[in-house]
Parts: structure tokens; C-alpha cells; sequence
């Protein structure tokens, strides 16, 4: 887990948890006694757009390989979802039918919120209790995302929205 802190001169303390910094930062352990550096701590970058945007892509070769192989067909859930940003009303992609035509995605990406509007409807594959994204199709076949619950930078919106997964 990943403990986003500020890091400003004068910090003191010892700090037992990952912290989140640019690659300009510098993070040292300070001693609690003497405030004297002790160790420099482990410092892991994460990008969680890199993983939102590697999702979003497998889904999307995922659908364009079967749309080429089903005469354009799209495998939508029964349910769509209204965005404000693009503006429009979009299909909720059914990823158990990706992976149920040959394996087109090999599991459900760590993204797909279970939810009681999600990718996986069918019930033929499970989404994850700590995600956040229900992905969308548009009609000609374009995958957008939405970000569901608390913690996103926007609701109803297409796009990375500060949180992963």
C-alpha cells in the first residue's frame, strides 16, 4: 500500500511506510532521537496511469479482435452508462465474454469494479471488490472508461482519474 505524505524541509521523525515522490525528491530515515539521517529510505515510484492505460489498451485490442471475428458485433452487457464528459450514453463491455471467445483477455484486468453496473454481469467471471473502473464501449467500437465511487478526481467521465486500481 502507498502512503502519499508532503515532504518539506525540517521533517523529523521515523517514517515506516512507502511514500510517493517525484523523481526529484530526496528521502532520508531520520533518527527520532537525534534527528541525525539513519538511512536512506526505499522510495517506489508508482505510476498508476501506466496500469490504467495498459487496461484500457488489452481491452481495446481485446474488442477489436472481436468485433473482426463476430461481423462487427460488440459483447455489451444489458446495461449502459451515462457520461458527462465525452457526453453520451455508452455500453457496459462484457469482459467474461472476452475471455470466454478464446481467450481474447486472459482474466479480468485489475481494474473492473464489481459493482451492481459492471463488466462482469454474465457472472461468468468475477471483477475485483477494490477497483474502481466499469469499462464502456462506444458503437463503433472505442473503449472508454468511468471511474465508479469515492477517491476519483471525476464521476462520469472518460479517463484516468487519480486512482487505482
Amino acid at each position: 500500500m502507498h502512503t502519499s505524505i508532503t515532504l518539506a524541509n525540517g521533517i523529523t521523525g521515523t517514517f515506516n511506510t512507502t511514500a510517493i515522490v517525484d523523481t526529484l525528491s530526496e528521502v532520508t530515515e531520520l533518527n527520532e532521537n537525534n534527528n541525525q539521517i539513519a538511512m536512506p529510505l526505499t522510495v517506489t515510484l508508482c505510476d498508476y496511469q501506466s496500469n490504467y492505460n495498459s487496461d484500457k489498451s488489452k481491452i481495446q485490442t481485446a474488442i477489436n479482435t472481436y468485433m473482426a471475428s463476430h461481423n462487427g458485433s460488440i459483447p455489451v452487457t444489458n446495461n449502459s452508462i451515462q457520461l458527462d464528459y465525452p457526453s453520451g450514453t455508452y455500453h457496459i463491455i462484457d469482459i467474461c465474454a472476452l475471455i470466454g471467445a478464446g481467450n481474447l483477455l486472459p482474466e479480468v484486468p485489475a481494474s473492473c469494479i464489481d459493482s451492481s453496473f459492471d463488466n462482469c454481469e454474465a457472472n461468468t467471471c468475477s471483477c475485483k471488490q477494490n477497483a474502481r473502473y466499469v469499462w464502456l464501449v462506444d458503437g463503433t467500437g472505442n473503449v472508454l472508461s468511468t471511474c465508479m465511487g469515492g477517491n476519483c478526481d471525476t464521476n462520469f467521465a472518460d479517463g484516468y482519474q487519480g486512482i487505482w486500481p
